[in-house]
């Protein structure tokens, strides 16, 4: 396959010398190379991919949070790094400005962190985070038989970076720390079926929601809207964040604001 893709073909006499001997001497390197680098990415998706047969380690760290999810500080990441299932770790490839930048909105709101301890009960933790609207957190939790909904919304989006003021005719600037301060104007919790949990693990399952990357680099925008999606299990953890999604994943988000009665500018 790799000749396929990489030999040029070139009209030449039957005797003469290839025009390209380049190809003739490092080819068999080059088809190495190319089935190697194919090689550690089937590896690194089987990783992704057999998580479901092994069980998620709770780091279960009493620096990050208490047992029952409350953060140690309004500085600790309600987010993690990594993900881990048995031996493999996987990189959430969300950098210290996300981590912080989600956590600022999620602590005012006084929620928990998921992915540090059980917390008894099945959860699904829908941060919705849009650049013009106040942040809103949905929560669809299942414990036993019993099914419920909380939905929190802030009343304002929470500083979480310095801002420098440079003025034109100073020899100093001006830094006015980060106000992550922040009150909750929404905090409500409705009781649902077992049919609306299984609605939307369903529409989950179709989007492959278990098997997406949990953060795509590739898609970034400066105004929009960021979705993230986490799920805390006995066994398993999971958690995946997109900018201003389409398709599957955004009808995910959309059946938890149907379900919560909010009337909102959705993007």
């Amino acid at each position: 396959m790799a000749t396929n893709l990489l030999y040029l073909k070139v009209d030449q006499a039957p005797n003469q010398r290839p025009i390209y001997p380049y190809f003739d001497s490092s080819m068999k390197y080059v088809s190495l190379f190319f089935i190697t680098v194919v090689g550690l990415a089937c590896v690194r998706c089987d990783k992704t991919r057999n998580k479901s047969h092994d069980k998620y380690l709770y780091p279960q760290d009493p620096k990050l949070s208490k047992s029952n999810g409350d953060p140690i500080d309004s500085l600790t990441h309600f987010l993690p790094s990594e993900i881990k299932y048995g031996d493999s770790a996987i990189e959430t490839r969300l950098d210290s400005f996300r981590l912080n930048w989600y956590s600022s909105q999620l602590y005012p709101s006084k929620e928990k962190i998921l992915y540090n301890y059980y917390h008894g009960q099945s959860i699904y933790r829908f941060t919705w985070l849009r650049s013009f609207h106040e942040p809103v957190i949905i929560t669809l939790s299942k414990e036993g038989d019993s099914v419920w909904l909380t939905v929190k919304k802030l009343d304002r989006q929470p500083d979480f970076i310095k801002t420098v003021y440079i003025a034109k005719f100073m020899k100093t600037d001006s830094v006015v720390q980060p106000d992550r301060h922040a009150s909750l104007i929404k905090n409500d919790k409705m009781e649902l079926t077992s049919t609306d949990w299984r609605n939307f693990e369903e529409l989950l399952i179709s989007c492959g929601y278990w098997k997406m990357t949990p953060y795509d680099i590739r898609k970034l925008g400066f105004d929009g809207s960021q979705w993230i999606i986490e799920a805390s299990f006995e066994d398993k953890y999971w958690m995946v964040d997109r900018w201003s999604p389409k398709g599957c994943f955004k009808e995910c988000g959309e059946y938890l604001i149907k379900l919560s009665g909010l009337q909102e500018d959705i993007y």
